[in-house]
């Protein structure tokens, strides 16, 4: 987690794009505690951000919250 606080200092924008695997251990509750500001491109039907794959070019970025 620190080097993910870190790393945040350093950048304007972050995306969360990780699938819907992400509740693991509570894992998406935690970062989203540590990134409030967190964007992606779709959340799923399972309220995770969507993996990139899979999706459209023009998806624009929205706030996951």
């Amino acid at each position: 987690d620190l080097h993910i606080i870190e790393l945040s200092k350093k950048v304007d924008l972050a995306v969360a794009a990780w699938g819907n695997e992400g509740s693991l251990l509570n894992r998406d509750k935690e970062i989203k505690k540590i990134l409030p500001n967190l964007m992606c491109l779709k959340i799923n039907k399972s309220g995770q951000p969507a993996h990139p794959l899979y999706q459209k070019k023009d998806l624009k970025l929205i706030k996951y919250s």
